[in-house]
């Protein structure tokens, strides 16, 4: 039996040992995946440890490609993993590394209980499980930060869709109530949604509400132009009310010209304007 061979069934023998220790040195204090209780959770951490385990020894056997693919479609799994992608990225290296602690020390043993294997042996495994341990670290944070990203851009684009909501308010005339913030980013998704929903609509006339805006860049003004211009384009009316005197301030500063769109200080004045006024404004 080969060195390698003898090393990977000595660490397989080891597997639930490690586990359990490295579970029972946890820091469960707000430590994301790693601080549930419930037995259901803590089984289901301590089968993908077992899991890593298992793999991890297998680079003693396996040939580096087949290892590399073994590890990367559990790394690929581990980074779907909802609790873990709540976890910070930092806590995750830790207790890699504090498995790598493991590892080593288990490798002392190792050689304590095998003195015929040679120090050059030792010394080439050692140099195995942290050039391992290092390619498992900087892959499985390239995959949570991916998938972090993608999660983060797909809550953002919901948040966005849901931040320009038109009021119907009669079968033509159509509320935009605009709040918080707006970068470009949202602006944009504003410009598309607020198009597609008039069209669908069947709205002819809309007041967009800036009372809720707390400033307006020039980026954002020129998405805001754009957006009345194309909902010109496409036969829909369109006023602007609740201007805050900080961002009338700002429009001019920024030479922004609003001479051609009707203005009004609240929506209450925009639905009584003779030029803007509403028939019906039942629904």
């Amino acid at each position: 039996m080969s060195n390698q061979i003898l090393l990977h069934d000595f660490y397989v023998s080891k597997l639930q040992h490690i586990t359990e220790h490295w579970y029972a040195s946890l820091n469960r204090v707000n430590n994301g995946v790693y601080s549930s209780s419930a037995t259901e959770d803590v089984q289901r951490l301590k089968q993908q440890a077992m899991s890593f385990h298992d793999l991890f020894f297998k680079v003693f056997l396996e040939g580096e490609q087949t290892f590399k693919e073994d590890m990367d479609r559990w790394i690929k799994d581990i980074s779907n993993d909802e609790a873990h992608l709540n976890t910070a990225n930092s806590s995750k290296i830790h207790e890699f590394l504090h498995t790598q602690q493991q590892y080593l020390q288990l490798l002392d043993e190792f050689k304590q209980n095998y003195p015929e294997v040679s120090e050059s042996e030792i010394a080439d495994f050692r140099e195995t499980i942290l050039l391992t341990m290092q390619y498992v670290i900087v892959n499985v944070t390239k995959e949570f930060e991916c998938n972090q990203i993608r999660t983060f851009q797909e809550q953002r684009e919901v948040i966005a869709e849901l931040s320009a909501p038109i009021i119907v308010l009669s079968p033509t005339l159509g509320l935009l109530p605009l709040v918080g913030a707006i970068d470009t980013y949202r602006a944009r998704i504003i410009l598309t949604n607020v198009l597609q929903s008039c069209n669908e609509k069947g709205i002819d006339r809309l007041i967009v509400d800036l009372s809720g805006v707390p400033t307006v860049d020039t980026d954002v003004a020129k998405q805001l132009l754009t957006l009345i211009k194309s909902l010109s384009i496409i036969g829909v009316e369109t006023c602007l009310t609740g201007i805050r005197p900080e961002i009338a301030q700002t429009t001019i500063q920024l030479g922004i010209n609003l001479n051609n769109i009707m203005i009004f200080a609240s929506i209450q004045q925009a639905l009584i304007d003779e030029q803007f006024k509403t028939v019906d404004l039942t629904v």
